[in-house]
């Protein structure tokens, strides 16, 4: 894959935050650096960075798809109320328990889970 300076701004921005932004998100943060890049341009990069195995697409279920640069086995908390999906670094379940609870001949790789409910900033 050849160079490209919109993947290369939608990955340092990526790499950059923490907020598991939509590909919205991603592209009104990057217009500001590339003026003229599209919307689609934006889907059709953060695609081939996924496919680069650069960044993870997050699908939590609940709309559109968000997008983490931190590849580390890591699980999400999504807030019902406001949309921000925090990370959990907590080992909450290991691949070997899952693993063990499916029985004889199970491997698991890699874990996504998700858990849902409402941020500190919304319970207030």
């Amino acid at each position: 894959m050849r160079y490209s300076k919109q993947r290369e701004a939608i990955n340092t921005y990526l790499q950059g935050t923490t907020c598991h932004p939509t590909a919205e998100e991603v592209y009104e943060q990057v217009k500001h650096e590339i003026h003229d890049i599209s919307l689609a341009t934006v889907y059709r990069n953060l695609k081939q960075l996924q496919e680069l195995n650069l960044i993870k697409r997050l699908d939590t279920g609940e709309g559109e798809a968000r997008f983490d640069a931190d590849l580390s086995d890591h699980s999400h908390f999504l807030c019902e109320r406001c949309g921000n999906v925090y990370d959990l670094f907590d080992e909450l379940v290991a691949p070997e328990d899952i693993a063990d609870k499916l029985g004889k001949g199970f491997t698991v790789g890699r874990k996504m889970i998700y858990a849902y409910g409402v941020c500190d900033k919304c319970n207030k």
